[in-house]
């Protein structure tokens, strides 16, 4: 089974067909490269696609890289689900 990851804005409106780029974006899990720190309130988390070098950028709340990191690493490695939010 394929995995995915899907990234959001949170902003998107209820109407689907208003939803663009900026605000969605799903990868597969074999795409993910890695992530590193990019300051104190973003991790930036690296994808090889198609279409080269693709870059997620989350908004964390200040001092929690390490429990989000531990938390995105316990879903690619444990979730059954094929869609991991």
């Amino acid at each position: 089974m394929e995995k995915l990851l899907l990234f959001t804005t949170g902003g998107a409106t209820a109407d689907a067909s208003n939803v663009n780029s900026s605000e969605i974006a799903m990868y597969n899990i074999k795409d993910f490269r890695g992530a590193k720190a990019k300051n104190a309130t973003t991790i930036s988390i690296f994808f090889e696609t198609s279409n080269g070098r693709e870059i997620v950028d989350l908004g964390i709340t200040s001092g929690t890289h390490n429990s989000v990191l531990k938390s995105i690493s316990n879903a690619l490695s444990n979730s059954i689900q094929s869609i991991i939010v």
